[in-house]
């Protein structure tokens, strides 16, 4: 296989699942392969690395377009487009396959089979273990809670007492003369449909750590109360002075980042975004360091977030709370009226917020006649915004779908130009580091890109738009594509940038020395350097 691959007769790429008897393959970025029935699936599972070999012309296929469920679950309301999972399901999935093909609607596109996996993506899978009908059995079927896994045969002989349970399972091998995987039990997770037997099932599921952080991680913790050190404060610049302010959501505790504005004597202005220096208190290769990289990012759900660092620095030492001496990173510009940067530095730092506003509060100043020194750092970095949005968007910015959840509790002030204004300055100081880190470090740099989309992947937002009569331009780069959903009526162009925001594809970590310079761009951001600057905290 791997001969194959490199004599470009099989390619390599991920397995994504839609059913249990389709799914798909993107090979070299843009080309994404179908691949239709158990037998050319060949038991992939989603997430799988798998090698595929593209099937002639004429076996290419279109997909169902139907969706699988288990086949006990009773509650599904069975219609045109759900098919239950049995034996003959795949059956009747390929004859509505055959019947598409020849009506001929829908263009086909290239097929393939699975020809090897090469690395597993087994993740431990929650569920529900059913009895087997056959009282003499010892194999019962477990049902993931994740649709794109099939069954799982699991063997025990006390059944019983997993009734009602949701249990965690592990799937150990996949005979090749089996049409199901075989594992076992993990653990079992709590009563089925509690919300904590849920959450921990969503987690486990999506592999996140989320127990309790080890002795060796909190003995890397600084005591407490802390206070830092005399010979520290003497190597950073001093900004305990500056008017700093950070903007967040209500209730935020991990605050990353924090702001300031000064007009300066020429008429330019001094803007500074001050990020929570992590890296002072997690050490390299210490368990703490070690943990982080581990959980990678930390994870809000609806009722809680999971740190990927512990408390103490995340809500506490690292948190740019106002009012107290905090260790930060600062990007200091001198920026003309027209957004222009005339000037960029870079240094470790020492502030002292002024205030820890919610958007709803930025907004409010802004919105005031008020003429105190946070307020008028606020308006001037609110109208700086202005112009380097407005810039941003001329050169190619797509505005994508970015609907937020809000309760009923939520303020009704409109609160855009505050998201705006920290939104701007936390991209510019991504791509100034961005740009200072290549220069720095030419081989070892960590970029953010965001590869443009193949024109496969625009395929149902075009049909959408055709039967509406309408023409979009997604083959000519994102900024006709982005003026081309702004000529669209009005109430057309939130559901359009909905569909167009799906046909994206995933950005992507970097190191400047794996990929060539023509791939660092990122393309929705309409940037040629991106990097993960800011909220140290958090990711």
């Amino acid at each position: 296989m791997q001969e194959g691959i490199l004599a470009g007769k099989y390619f390599q790429g991920a397995y994504r699942s839609w059913s249990f008897y389709e799914g798909s393959v993107r090979v070299n970025d843009d080309r994404e392969i179908l691949i239709q029935g158990l037998e050319n699936i060949n038991r992939a599972t989603d997430g799988d690395i798998v090698g595929i070999e593209i099937l002639e012309e004429e076996a290419w296929s279109v997909p169902s377009g139907m969706v699988v469920v288990g086949a006990d679950e009773e509650e599904t309301p069975l219609t045109s487009d759900v098919v239950v999972e049995s034996e003959e399901a795949e059956e009747e999935i390929m004859s509505i396959v055959k019947k598409r093909k020849l009506e001929g609607g829908e263009m086909k596109k290239a097929t393939g089979r699975v020809v090897g996996i090469i690395r597993r993506k087994w993740l431990p899978c929650a569920g529900l273990l059913r009895k087997s009908q056959n009282e003499t059995s010892s194999y019962h079927f477990f049902f993931p809670d994740n649709r794109k896994i099939p069954r799982v045969k699991i063997e025990t002989r006390n059944v019983n007492k997993y009734e009602g349970q949701k249990i965690l399972v592990q799937i150990d091998h996949w005979p090749v003369s089996s049409r199901y995987p075989v594992g076992h039990t993990i653990r079992v997770l709590g009563a089925a449909g509690t919300v904590e037997t849920e959450t921990s099932a969503i987690l486990h599921e999506h592999g996140i750590p989320h127990g309790p952080f080890a002795e060796a991680v909190e003995a890397c913790l600084p005591s407490i109360p802390y206070v830092i050190p005399a010979e520290e404060l003497e190597k950073r610049t001093d900004f305990r002075s500056l008017n700093v302010v950070s903007v967040d959501p209500p209730g935020c505790t991990d605050i990353d980042d924090a702001l300031h504005s000064e007009l300066l004597p020429d008429g330019n202005f001094e803007v500074g975004v001050h990020i929570a220096d992590v890296s002072h208190y997690v050490l390299p290769e210490t368990a703490l360091d070690q943990e982080a990289a581990k959980r990678g990012t930390s994870v809000y759900l609806a009722d809680r977030r999971i740190d990927m660092i512990p408390p103490l620095l995340s809500s506490n030492l690292c948190s740019l709370h106002s009012a107290t001496d905090k260790l930060v990173f600062s990007v200091i510009w001198k920026l003309s009226p027209a957004g222009q940067i005339l000037d960029t530095k870079f240094l470790k730092a020492v502030i002292n917020s002024k205030a820890s506003l919610t958007y709803d509060e930025a907004q409010a100043r802004l919105n005031s006649s008020a003429s105190d020194p946070l307020t008028l750092s606020l308006r001037r970095l609110s109208q700086l915004a202005q112009v380097l949005k407005k810039e941003r968007f001329a050169r190619g910015a797509l505005m994508l779908s970015s609907h937020e959840v809000r309760d009923e509790g939520d303020s009704d002030l409109d609160s855009e130009e505050a998201h705006s204004l920290v939104e701007e300055f936390m991209l510019l100081a991504n791509c100034s580091v961005a740009q200072f880190t290549l220069e720095t470090f030419r081989e070892f740099a960590l970029l953010r890109r965001h590869p443009m989309p193949p024109p496969s992947n625009f395929e149902p937002l075009l049909l959408a738009a055709k039967a509406h009569g309408l023409r979009l331009v997604v083959d000519e780069g994102s900024k006709a594509l982005n003026d081309s959903i702004e000529a669209q009526p009005e109430e057309l162009k939130g559901i359009l940038r909905v569909m167009a925001t799906r046909c994206m594809t995933q950005a992507l970590y970097c190191c400047s020395g794996t990929a060539p310079p023509n791939e660092y761009r990122h393309f929705g951001l309409a940037v040629d350097l991106y990097t993960h600057f800011t909220s140290p905290i958090r990711r």
